[in-house]
């Protein structure tokens, strides 16, 4: 590794772009007491594999659930984690002949994977993947037949708990449930995840099993509080890792300033794929990672080495993701850019260089990355690229919230009623819902139930709610969003060809029509967007600009639920609900930033209703502010981008988890208002986190602003990526004046022009002197 950051430091690209490394060092393995009692197949099996002792923290798994206990494994990435489940499920699987496990995965592509290791055990056991992409011909067999069933928090949903009748077996043998990848059950998603396991143990109470829950996550704050908040369980914390870890040397990276990131990116993952260092580059956006794509290829010339990189993401179709993990895991491939797809535990092969590209939202995130590469006791190197906004540039210039603080918690809201609404109907058609099942959720589950019955939904008789509908329910929940409709992209060039899935709000956001779209490097310009059949339709087309849509927006208080004086303002957080509308776009050039065209857009108004927390600045504040020249709106719109910007660092969300709104007057708190809101129908805690931590959200907003080197605002301080009206108006210094007053802090504006002048003749004078 320092061989390689010696090319990069001689590279003609390199200008002291390195602020900061940080050397990691090796851990040297733990290993625990042998267990006793395997199974003489499992035994061989993991002698086989040259496998003589287990580390400690796998052999207080194995433990745990021999007693009977759900539990959760906390350890970082490639520490063994498959093997605290594997282990004890099979162990008993083997003695227990009817016995069967349910293991769920968030993503296909770890299914697969995890197929892959348990067939390496060559144990006489019936498993199989049961997604949407197993044959119609292959489910029957695995339903009737396979002992350990892997799928997706989806297929649960929609194929297997409205279909219990048929997996009656299945379930009433159901000894263990495996939950991998924990810390990614978050927001929107973990919440429904959280009401479809609610459902599965319903079930399993009618058919007389009781599971225990097996659940493993990359490192969190509040690991067991989440697995419980999850499942409904009670859970033994397992955090004692004791795997080893290569020397890692973890690089903070600062492009020049208005050099495109993106470019610093290509030419480094070039720079490190010419020299065969097998590479992954994560990015936090489907088109950032296919931008970065096209201009690596166009950094490496030379068409072959071009071929050894390709783009990873969500959104492709099923046969195209699993050709690209095979290319890694096999060698063929040399390197690839994806987003968070590729996060999570696939077996890619051995990689050397992990680029971040932009903070990714968390910093277990972060570390999730980052473990990608270096597995064992090999050693790596990561280089974190810190882009132009303010989260990443506070962690350049604090670099201890990056290595020495701790991981976020993960947070969901089981008791948001529009998830759990569709839910409630979904149990309802799947078994009539007692008031014994009622206890598996929060107390507003029997007021929804209530609410169905209203609507004639559902049909209330002897005690119980019986499903009156003929429709599949199941259908119209989409665990992975809070809107229920997907878009298909069509390529018209090519009869009208699937090239990608998005769910309705990025639709809406990628590709309204004149909007340029990339997939595997190739661009696209949206020809339409129909919104009643859910269809864009997309033109191949070579262009050399990307485009940004703006925004109509309103935000009206429906209920506050908590408030509180702060330093003389008002601080609320409570229900909003949220108006928006795009009403147009503009193109920009790829390399240059520079604005070359745009157009209007007349799209469907959207309604959300959130939740949110809300400051209203006071009265003296804001005559303060217009009176030392400043822009009050500017000045409320850059505190509203900046603290969006930082709030991930007290929430384990991502930015666009949250969106906002400034005003010089609202008409229901009649004063300056900043508005911070969940992007998600009925929110899911990330906005009320900022409500608890609102003085230090606020001073972290104020220390990133200030400390920023630029004059009048740019990306790293107060611009924002997905601001609606094209970040304008900004003021910067508004901004930290209003800042001050929200934290009860004298402010002092900055010298005139004429006091500046005056300051350096009086320097001069001194100097003159002095010689």
């Amino acid at each position: 590794m320092e061989k390689l950051l010696e090319k990069i430091k001689s590279h003609p690209s390199y200008r002291g772009q390195i602020v900061h490394t940080e050397n990691l060092p090796c851990q040297d393995p733990v290993f625990g007491e042998p267990c006793r009692d395997i199974h003489p197949l499992i035994e061989k099996a993991l002698h086989q594999r040259g496998i003589s002792q287990l580390y400690s923290h796998q052999v207080e798994a194995i433990k745990e659930v021999r007693r009977g206990n759900s539990i959760v494994v906390v350890t970082p990435t490639a520490s063994g984690k498959s093997m605290c489940y594997n282990i004890p499920v099979l162990d008993s699987l083997l003695k227990h002949e009817k016995q069967t496990a349910l293991y769920l995965f968030p993503t296909k592509s770890l299914s697969q994977d995890q197929l892959n290791t348990l067939r390496e055990f060559h144990l006489p056991i019936k498993d199989g993947v049961y997604d949407g992409d197993t044959p119609d011909a292959r489910k029957a067999d695995l339903r009737d037949n396979a002992r350990i069933i892997i799928t997706n928090p989806d297929m649960l949903h929609q194929g297997i708990l409205p279909n219990h009748l048929k997996w009656n077996s299945f379930i009433s043998n159901l000894k263990f449930v495996v939950i991998d990848e924990l810390h990614n059950y978050r927001g929107v998603f973990g919440t429904h995840v959280s009401h479809v396991i609610r459902r599965l143990r319903r079930l399993c109470r009618h058919y007389g099993s009781d599971p225990a829950f097996i659940l493993c996550s990359a490192t969190i704050a509040n690991p067991g509080e989440h697995a419980s908040r999850l499942t409904g369980k009670k859970v033994t914390l397992i955090d004692n890792n004791g795997a080893p870890r290569g020397k890692v040397k973890f690089v903070l990276w600062r492009p020049p300033f208005h050099t495109p990131y993106i470019q610093e990116v290509a030419w480094l993952l070039s720079l490190c794929l010419t020299n065969r260092y097998r590479s992954i580059t994560f990015s936090r956006a489907r088109q950032v990672t296919e931008r970065i794509l096209r201009f690596t290829r166009q950094s490496l010339r030379d068409e072959k080495s071009a071929e050894k990189v390709t783009a990873y993401r969500g959104g492709y179709l099923a046969t195209e993701r699993r050709a690209i993990e095979h290319a890694l895991f096999s060698g063929s491939l040399l390197g690839v850019v994806s987003t968070n797809a590729l996060e999570l535990g696939i077996n890619v092969g051995d990689l050397e260089v992990c680029i971040i590209a932009g903070f990714p939202g968390t910093i277990a995130s972060t570390w999730q990355q980052a473990g990608r590469v270096g597995r064992g006791s090999k050693e790596s190197l990561v280089i974190f690229i810190a882009v132009e906004n303010p989260l990443d540039q506070y962690f350049v210039r604090n670099t201890k919230a990056l290595f020495a603080r701790p991981a976020e918690q993960a947070l969901i809201d089981p008791d948001n009623p529009y998830i759990l609404i569709g839910h409630a109907l979904c149990a309802a058609h799947e078994m009539p819902v007692t008031p014994y099942d009622c206890s598996l959720w929060e107390d507003n589950f029997a007021d929804l139930l209530t609410i169905l019955e209203e609507d004639g939904k559902v049909i209330h008789s002897g005690g119980s709610f019986y499903y009156n509908g003929q429709s599949y329910p199941a259908e119209k929940v989409n665990v992975r969003s809070s809107s229920s409709s997907l878009f298909h992209l069509r390529d018209t060039g090519s009869g009208n060809r699937l090239i990608e899935v998005l769910d309705e709000n990025a639709a809406m956001s990628e590709v309204y029509p004149g909007a340029v779209y990339t997939h595997q490097g190739d661009t696209f310009v949206v020809k339409d967007l129909d919104v009643d059949t859910g269809t864009a339709f997309l033109e191949q087309r070579e262009v050399d600009y990307y485009t940004m849509c703006g925004r109509e927006k309103s935000t009206e208080i429906l209920a506050v639920d908590r408030s509180k004086d702060f330093f003389g303002h008002k601080l609320f957080t409570g229900q909003l609900k949220v108006t928006t509308r795009v009403t147009g776009y503009i193109k920009k050039h790829e390399r240059t930033g520079e604005v070359v065209g745009g157009g209007k857009l007349e799209l469907p108004e959207r309604v959300l209703e959130t939740t949110g927390m809300w400051v209203l600045v006071n009265a003296q504040a804001a005559t303060a502010t217009r009176a030392y020249g400043l822009n009050l709106m500017g000045g409320l719109h850059a505190v509203e981008h900046a603290a969006i910007g930082l709030l991930p660092l007290f929430a384990m969300c991502d930015r666009n988890d949250l969106g906002g709104l400034s005003t010089v007057f609202h008409p229901q708190t009649e004063g300056p208002t900043i508005f911070i809101h969940d992007t998600c129908h009925g929110g899911v805690g990330f906005s009320e986190k900022g409500y608890d931590e609102v003085t230090r959200l606020f001073e972290a907003t104020l220390d990133a602003i200030s400390s920023c080197e630029c004059e009048a605002g740019c990306p790293a301080c107060i611009y924002s990526p997905k601001c609606s009206n094209y970040n304008r108006p900004l003021d910067k210094e508004a901004a930290v004046c209003i800042l001050h007053m929200l934290l009860g802090r004298a402010y002092t504006p900055p010298p005139t022009a004429g006091e500046q002048k005056q300051k350096r003749e009086h320097l001069k004078k001194a100097l003159r002197s002095l010689r």
